[in-house]
């Protein structure tokens, strides 16, 4: 019994994912909703759903998501996929969320949360492509491979594996390390210059 039905909702599931990958909304809709919470494809169904006009099934529980993920119940990847679905489609000055006006003042405070995680993750994966492509340089790595391994870095953003939360400390923290590197190495910069 239990197979049977397992094989029902694995074959719905695949149709609902053709439909939806033709454009069909309703069918992305239904696919968010048999697609567990805790996978992000939910997130893509639902935000491409709202972002063509059906946007109540997103609008009434991406909040609720941001909220877990600040209690610590919810992944990061989920709220990147969030953002993603939001991006572009978050407009203040109209007061309105994929067009729609409904309870704007309530979910204005979590879609900016998403969108914030969503580009320091962002940055995150490029500052870590950028040491990664200085190390590989350094360790004179062969050019496809520093490329092949940014580009891991690069496409694993999605997973959202980076740890924002103290973002803005620990960049004033480096930047302060890297004056004062800099100050201390200006001596010797002068000493080099005086010798040549």
């Amino acid at each position: 019994m239990v197979l049977a039905v397992k094989r029902i909702w694995t074959r719905q599931r695949n149709f609902f994912l053709i439909a939806s990958e033709l454009g069909h909304v309703s069918a992305m809709i239904l696919l968010g909703d048999l697609l567990d919470k805790s996978d992000p494809q939910r997130w893509r169904w639902l935000g491409r759903a709202a972002a063509l006009g059906n946007s109540l099934n997103c609008l009434s529980i991406f909040a609720k998501q941001v909220e877990h993920f600040n209690s610590g119940s919810t992944n990061g990847a989920i709220l990147f996929a969030i953002e993603q679905a939001l991006q572009g489609n978050v407009n203040e000055q109209l007061g309105t969320i994929f067009n729609d006006e409904e309870d704007f003042d309530s979910l204005i405070g979590p879609a900016k949360q998403a969108i914030a995680f969503y580009e320091a993750q962002i940055k995150a994966a490029k500052d870590a492509m950028r040491a990664w492509t200085l190390v590989g340089i350094k360790l004179k790595v062969e050019k496809d491979v520093r490329k092949l391994i940014a580009k891991l870095i690069w496409d694993s953003r999605e997973e959202a594996l980076y740890d924002v939360s103290n973002g803005e400390e620990e960049q004033e923290a480096e930047e302060e390390a890297k004056e004062e590197e800099e100050v201390e190495e200006e001596p010797m910069r002068a000493q080099k210059r005086v010798r040549k």
